[in-house]
This record gives C-alpha cells, structure tokens and sequence, in this order.
C-alpha cells in the first residue's frame, strides 16, 4: 500500500509511533488499540523493534 500524506500528517504518525513504542508497545495498550493495531486480532502486530525500523524507515 502506498499513500501520500502531508508534513503535519507525517509528523503525527511518527509522534503516534514514538508515543506507542515508549508505553511498551502492544501488550501496554488499551483493547481499542490493540484491535486497531491488529485488525482485530488477525495479525500479531507490531514488536518495537518493528516499530523502530518504522520509524527509521518513514524517516529516510
């Protein structure tokens, strides 16, 4: 999948990715966010390693 997005929406989803990571990823989260984050339960989301390389890689 590929999107466009704007500088501001950037800056958010790395501020949303960062926030994620630093209260300990999935197994921190409320249930509303860990089913947005695992579509429900149908993927194992991500680890935060993952979550860093993300970051990293949006970054470049």
């Amino acid at each position: 999948m590929t999107i466009t997005v704007d500088d501001a929406q950037l800056d958010t989803i790395l501020a949303a990715l960062r926030l994620y990571q630093s209260h300990g990823g999935l197994t921190a989260m409320p249930d509303e966010i860990r089913d947005l984050a695992t579509n429900g339960g149908s993927d194992s989301g991500l680890t935060l390693a993952a979550i860093d390389s993300l970051c990293e890689q949006i970054n470049t």
